[in-house]
C-alpha cells in the first residue's frame, strides 16, 4: 500500500531497494572508473582477482557485507552493460567477451586448430573474417559476432603519440573517428544536397578523395616522393593512416595528409562587382532586410519598393520589439509583399539576403517552425491573384534596405512609412540609380 501509486490508493512513497541500488551503482561506476582510489585496490585484490567485475556472478559468505551488496545491485545493473572489445587479447572459445556467453559453452565442438586463436585473429583490414575459422559457427552466432564493433583504441593512441603539431594530431583523429567534414559526410547530415568534389566536380567526395585521391592531394603526394612507395594503394583508410604513421617517415606522411587535405579544401574564388539591378519595365522590385543588434536583441525590418526605372516609390521601416534574428527578415519580406499590394502593384521582384528566410518559404515541413503563422501569411500573398518572384541577392546590392532595417532597430515606433525618401537615404538611392558596384569575393 505504501508502494502504490497514489492515483491507485497508495502513498507513492519509492521502494528503497531501488534507491539503494542506485547508489550502489554508484560505487560500481568507480569500480571500473577510478582503479587509482585506495578502496577500489583493495576490493581488486582481494575480490577480484583479475577478473572483470561484469563477469562476477556471485560471493562467498565470507565475503563483506558490502561487497555482497555490490554483486547483488551488479545482477540488475548488468543489462545496462555492453562488453566492449578492447586490444582483442582474448580466447575466441574460453573468454566471455560475446553477449550470449562463451562460445566453448555454446558450440558442440571447436576445432583442435582453432582453441589458441584470439580475437584480434579474426581481423583483417579493419573487418571481421570469420573465414579464417575451421570451426563451424551457426549463423545466428555468426551474426551476432559480425554485429560487435571492431575498436579503434590502438589507432587513437598512436594518434596521440604522433610527433606533430596539434591541428596535424586533430586531423588523424577526425579521420578515425570519421567525422572529417567531406561533402558525403555534410550530405549525409543534410547540410549540403551536393556530394562531389569542389576541384573533381564530378567525383564524390569522400575521405579517401580528399586524403589521397582527389588530382589536387594526389600532385602533393607525388611532389613529396611518395606514390609508388610499398603500402602507399590501400583498401582500408583508417588502417592506411596507421601502416603509413608506423612507417619511418610517419611524422611527414601526417603532415602531408594535413597539407593534402589543406589543397583539397582550397576552392579557386574569384572578385566580382555586385550592384543594385533594375527590374524589367513592367515590374517593381522590393528590397527588404533584417537587423538585430545581437541574438536576442532588439530588431527591425525595413525595405523599400522602386520603379524599373530605378525611382522611389515608397519605404517602410518596422520596429519589431527583441528577438532573434530571423524574425525581422520574415517580417520584411511579409510587409513588402503587403504594401505592393496595398499600392496596387501586380508584378513584383523581391529580394532579401537571407538565405534562411527564403528556404523556409520554400520548405515542405513548417508545421511546428515557431514562426509558423508569418510563414503561412506570406505563403498566403504569394497565392493572391498577381506574379511575385523571391529571390535571394547579396548585402551589396541591399544596401538601401540593410540601412532603413538598421534605422528600425533605433526607433519605437512600430511601422513607419515615407512616400519621400529620408535624407540620409538618398545618397544610396543615388548609388543604386547611378550602377555604382561593390567587389565580393565568391
Amino acid at each position: 500500500m505504501v508502494t502504490r501509486p497514489r492515483i491507485n490508493g497508495g502513498l507513492g512513497v519509492r521502494e528503497t531497494r531501488f534507491g539503494n541500488i542506485s547508489l550502489l551503482g554508484k560505487l560500481i561506476w568507480h569500480l571500473l572508473n577510478s582503479p587509482g582510489k585506495l578502496w577500489v585496490q583493495m576490493l581488486h585484490k582481494k575480490y577480484m582477482k583479475n577478473q572483470l567485475l561484469v563477469q562476477i556472478q556471485n560471493y562467498s559468505n565470507s565475503s563483506s557485507y558490502c561487497w555482497k551488496s555490490i554483486i547483488r545491485a551488479l545482477q540488475h545493473l548488468r543489462e545496462g552493460f555492453m562488453i566492449r572489445l578492447g586490444t582483442g587479447d582474448v580466447s575466441i572459445w574460453y573468454d566471455k567477451w560475446l553477449e550470449f556467453g562463451r562460445l566453448a559453452s555454446i558450440l558442440p565442438v571447436v576445432n583442435i586448430s582453432d582453441t589458441d586463436m584470439l580475437v584480434k585473429d579474426l581481423w583483417d583490414d579493419g573487418q571481421w573474417n570469420l573465414e579464417s575459422l575451421s570451426t563451424v559457427i551457426p549463423n545466428d552466432i555468426r551474426f551476432g559476432i559480425l554485429a560487435v564493433p571492431i575498436p579503434r583504441d590502438r589507432n587513437l593512441k598512436d594518434c596521440v603519440k604522433l610527433k606533430a603539431i596539434e591541428k596535424v594530431k586533430h586531423l588523424i583523429w577526425l579521420i578515425f573517428h570519421g567525422c572529417l567534414p567531406t561533402n558525403t559526410l555534410r550530405f549525409r547530415r543534410r547540410l549540403t544536397d551536393n556530394q562531389g568534389c569542389p576541384r573533381c566536380q564530378f567525383v564524390v567526395e569522400d575521405t579517401w578523395h580528399c586524403i589521397r585521391d582527389c588530382r589536387r592531394a594526389w600532385e602533393v603526394w607525388q611532389e613529396l616522393g611518395f606514390v609508388g612507395t610499398t603500402n602507399f594503394l590501400g583498401g582500408n583508410i583508417v588502417d592506411w593512416i596507421i601502416q603509413q604513421v608506423d612507417s619511418d617517415q610517419g611524422h611527414l606522411i601526417a603532415i602531408d595528409s594535413r597539407m593534402a587535405w589543406g589543397e583539397d579544401m582550397k576552392v579557386t574564388k574569384e572578385t566580382i562587382q555586385i550592384l543594385w539591378q533594375r527590374p524589367p519595365w513592367d515590374f517593381v522590385k522590393i528590397n527588404v532586410d533584417g537587423s538585430s543588434l545581437g541574438n536576442p536583441s532588439r530588431i527591425g525590418a525595413g525595405g523599400l519598393i522602386r520603379a524599373s526605372t530605378g525611382n522611389f516609390l515608397v519605404v517602410f521601416t518596422i520596429f519589431a520589439g527583441v528577438a532573434c534574428n530571423l524574425l525581422p527578415e520574415l517580417l520584411a519580406i511579409a510587409k513588402g509583399l503587403k504594401l505592393a499590394w496595398d499600392r496596387g502593384y501586380c508584378k513584383i521582384i523581391c529580394h532579401s539576403d537571407s538565405k534562411d528566410a527564403l528556404r523556409l518559404l520554400s520548405a515542405n515541413q513548417v508545421g511546428f517552425h515557431k514562426y509558423k503563422a508569418l510563414i503561412f501569411e506570406i505563403r498566403e500573398l504569394l497565392r493572391r491573384d498577381w506574379t511575385v518572384r523571391i529571390e535571394h541577392t547579396f548585402r551589396e546590392a541591399n544596401f538601401c534596405a540593410d540601412f532603413m532595417a538598421k534605422f528600425a532597430t533605433s526607433c519605437d515606433n512600430g511601422l513607419m512609412i515615407w512616400d519621400e525618401p529620408p535624407q540620409s537615404l538618398q545618397q544610396l538611392l543615388l548609388a543604386d540609380i547611378m550602377g555604382i558596384s561593390f567587389p565580393r569575393i565568391v
